[in-house]
């Protein structure tokens, strides 16, 4: 991944220095899904991406836009989006000692914050979004709950961004990516490449007509 190295050139290195014990492209990512024992979820996606089946559209045969037909003559979707689970990447991150220092960054900037009122905005932590929610409590699916945001030290910023690209040179064909950045991470690192999550991918043809329906298996 970090020198674009294709599938072709992965299995030749395998082939070439077989004495190596240098498994095949195919066994080295089934190897490395089980390690990580990282799984995406599949939903089922007009076969336009006007939509995707889930939340209130979950049950629906047919694409309310389009009108397009859900499954293919065997029954199958005929089209699927991926969902990476967010819950078990974070997990990950905090899991490693290095990585859960680096992420008590929010917590300092919190301490700092409420000692005084900042004169430049530095990240989100200098906003007055953040700062009118640490005297909020916490509200999930209409309950109240006992804590404030940002109050315990493991609690987790994030942000969320969506943009359409084209993937070949023509564009009549675009997808759409889902990504999270992670702000507990100092400024100069949470939108550094390997600290952005990918969460999934609309796979297009066309602009997905309700994205809200691909992000909400994240939401």
């Amino acid at each position: 991944m970090r020198n674009n190295l294709t599938t072709l050139a992965f299995d030749e290195m395998a082939y070439n220095f077989s004495k190596a014990g240098m498994l095949n492209f195919t066994k080295t990512r089934s190897h490395v899904r089980y390690l990580s024992r990282f799984k995406p979820i599949e939903f089922a996606c007009c076969i336009n991406s006007c939509i995707c089946y889930a939340g209130l559209y979950a049950e629906l045969e047919e694409c309310p836009k389009c009108k397009m037909s859900r499954l293919d003559g065997s029954g199958q979707a005929r089209q699927t989006f991926s969902y990476m689970p967010l819950i078990p990447c974070l997990r990950t991150l905090v899991s490693n000692r290095t990585y859960a220092t680096r992420l008590q960054y929010c917590a300092d900037e919190h301490a700092k914050t409420c000692m005084c009122t900042p004169r430049t905005t530095t990240d989100i932590f200098d906003g007055l979004h953040y700062r009118s929610l640490l005297g909020e409590h916490i509200v999930v699916r209409d309950q109240t709950l006992t804590h404030h945001y940002f109050s315990d030290h493991c609690d987790i910023a994030l942000g969320f961004a969506t943009n359409g690209f084209a993937p070949f040179k023509k564009w009549k064909h675009t997808a759409w990516i889902l990504l999270v950045f992670n702000y507990n991470l100092p400024p100069d690192e949470c939108f550094q490449r390997d600290n952005i999550l990918c969460v999934g991918i609309i796979p297009g043809p066309k602009k997905p007509w309700n994205a809200d329906l691909f992000i909400h298996p994240l939401v």
